[in-house]
């Protein structure tokens, strides 16, 4: 009986090391940046009828260093990062004080990896589409 269940739970670790190596990793990078052009924040009215809103900021990259090991280096000079300007009908009042020149901290995700954001409204008055699309992770403003 004790090899049966030595096995038994020998067989759930494999299950579970299986199943959390098939566990989608999103990259994400810790970077420093500095503000360089700013979308005018979205008013509620204009976002009807979503209750979230994220908004487009485009920055100069200073810093970049990868969370995981895995993760690809980020070789970029400047990129867009959406960040929530509002969430359940609330304007988040950090994003809408941020002014060109501000340097920002960020944990930082590419857009392509969070489908979870598909669908949702996101306020872009940035003209440069050839520069990639971020997102701030969320919870994870640094400064």
């Amino acid at each position: 009986m004790k090899i049966l269940s030595g096995f038994t739970a020998l067989l759930v670790c494999l299950v579970f090391a299986a199943c959390n190596k098939s566990k989608t990793v999103i990259d994400a990078w810790d970077v420093e940046v500095g503000l360089l052009e700013s979308t005018p924040f979205p008013a509620l009215e204009e976002i009807q009828p979503y209750d979230d809103a994220l908004v487009a900021h485009r920055y100069q990259l200073l810093s970049a260093v990868a969370v995981e090991r895995e993760s690809p280096a980020l070789a970029v000079q400047q990129l867009i990062i959406l960040h929530w300007a509002i969430r359940d009908k609330k304007p988040i009042g950090s994003v809408k004080n941020f002014k060109q020149g501000d340097v920002k901290k960020f944990t930082i995700q590419r857009k392509l990896d969070r489908s979870d954001l598909n669908g949702r409204y996101i306020k872009n008055g940035i003209d440069d589409f050839e520069l990639f699309l971020f997102v701030e992770a969320e919870g994870k403003t640094k400064s």
